[in-house]
């Protein structure tokens, strides 16, 4: 986690103060199974971008389809990377699948609403609410309840 604090500082804050906290808490109150492994998972979820040339993760303006590409790579570096280094498979599949979407437009598998288990869609929900939540180089943040609200309408239609 040193090294994405050095590497990309936003990643680092994003994953400690933001994804880890707010999934592990979600993951308790719903009584997951071995917490402390999707704990673990959500603080490591982003560490491919490790994987990422900086001038791309820190460009101001909007990315090119080329340099999306690239950063969309992220999963499954982060993924081989966890699993080179011995990581159980429920860290390794956190890294690699937090960005499917519900309706199966998210990335790298398209995954659908019901091939989502418990444990993505809590760091889906956490990942989505602070990427909009915090400040970016090329937008402000968005207020929490307009975040929340795009949460639940993208829930309510798709599934």
């Amino acid at each position: 986690m040193d090294s994405l604090k050095q590497w990309d500082a936003y990643s680092y804050y994003h994953s400690v103060d933001d994804v880890f906290v707010l999934s592990t808490l979600l993951a308790r109150h719903y009584r997951c199974e071995s917490v402390n492994d999707f704990a673990l998972g959500c603080l490591l979820h982003d560490i491919g971008k490790l994987g990422i040339p900086k001038s791309i993760l820190l460009k101001k303006g909007k990315l090119t389809e080329n340099e999306y590409a690239i950063v969309m790579e992220h999963t499954t570096y982060g993924y081989h990377l966890l699993k080179k280094i011995g990581f159980p498979e429920r860290v390794c599949k956190l890294a690699h699948s937090h960005h499917e979407r519900l309706n199966g437009k998210g990335y790298p598998d398209g995954l659908t609403f019901m091939q989502l288990d418990r444990d993505l869609k809590i760091v889906m929900v956490a990942d989505v609410y602070s990427a909009l939540t915090l400040s970016r180089p090329y937008r402000k943040p968005m207020h929490a309840t307009k975040a929340l609200q795009i949460l639940l309408r993208d829930s309510h239609d798709n599934h």
